[in-house]
């Protein structure tokens, strides 16, 4: 929700960054809970925004292992879910709104392997939403 909620922070200074961070979190307080995690928009952040944060004990929801959909050069699939494993679970970041098919066979390819290895390890698998509510009542 916070990506159409705000100016893309990626070029601007970082006051005017900080600025944009707290008017997408103010126009969202109305939907969040109020221990509700919150993502800097694009997961982008900088020492301002991160005091910010700490000084407003805002939680923090952040990804533990990207995928690298978004990448140049793909990894294989098979070494996110090595990490996966390694790290007995973690937060993915994939994206599924990719126009081309290589980034589309790619998704679904690690989808699988994911969905393979939750379940022979017996790892709770959901999405960021889902997990939001799991460790804070929150619902999308």
């Amino acid at each position: 929700m916070s990506h159409i909620l705000h100016k893309p922070q990626l070029k601007q200074n970082p006051f005017s960054a900080l600025k944009d961070v707290i008017t997408a979190y103010v126009r969202m307080k109305n939907w969040l809970a109020p221990n509700a995690p919150f993502r800097p928009p694009r997961g982008k952040t900088h020492l301002l925004i991160m005091a910010w944060l700490k000084k407003t004990n805002k939680k923090v929801l952040w990804w533990t292992h990207d995928s690298g959909d978004t990448h140049q050069h793909m990894p294989h699939p098979q070494k996110l879910v090595d990490d996966i494993k390694k790290f007995q679970g973690g937060v993915v970041l994939m994206h599924c709104l990719h126009k081309d098919k290589v980034r589309q066979d790619y998704v679904i390819e690690t989808t699988r392997r994911l969905i393979k290895l939750s379940i022979e390890e017996k790892y709770k698998l959901c999405t960021a939403s889902e997990y939001l509510h799991i460790i804070s009542g929150f619902h999308v």
